[in-house]
């Protein structure tokens, strides 16, 4: 049927706009398998960058929370029992920390060994550093050993607030 036999047929008061371009006439099937193709990346990836457990928590050293200096550095890392990629988490000011895999916040919910390690980084020299910031050890080295750390946790679904308690020797 022609494009001017169609608009005829169409029926009074109808404004048949001309001709389709090419580009705009595309099947309704195609349209359809592009929208459930897209709904099921977003269920399977998700909408947001986080995974469905996350933790955070504080370190203390001795019984005793770790300085409020911007001096202090380190990480806590998530090892799964069950293997896999760790979730690393920043060691901040006063041992604070917050867990990620990769550069999505959170982690998997399962059981995780922990590791940790924090230092104090060394004040500059008048006029700054001149190499690399010297630096002390404050965790005892067994907290670097997922075998040796003796910290263990299972990470439920949801918020996980974990606090670390490291004797000092």
């Amino acid at each position: 049927m022609k494009e001017a036999e169609r608009c005829q047929d169409a029926g009074a008061g109808h404004r048949c706009p001309g001709p389709v371009p090419a580009v705009w006439a595309v099947d309704r099937r195609v349209v359809s398998v592009a929208a459930a193709a897209a709904v099921l990346a977003l269920a399977v990836t998700g909408c947001g960058n986080s995974l469905p457990a996350t933790v955070s928590g504080t370190i203390t050293l001795g019984g005793q929370p770790l300085p409020e200096s911007d001096l202090i550095s380190g990480t806590v890392m998530f090892h799964p029992t069950a293997g896999g990629a760790a979730a690393i988490g920043s060691v901040s000011t006063g041992g604070r920390y917050d867990i990620k895999t990769g550069s999505t916040r959170g982690l998997a919910p399962g059981d995780y060994r922990v590791t940790v390690r924090v230092v104090e980084i060394e004040p500059p020299p008048p006029g700054g550093y001149q190499n690399a910031p010297g630096q002390r050890l404050l965790t005892p080295r067994r907290y670097e050993d997922r075998e040796k750390s003796g910290l263990q946790y299972a990470v439920t679904p949801g918020k996980n607030q974990i606090d670390l308690t490291l004797e000092a020797k």
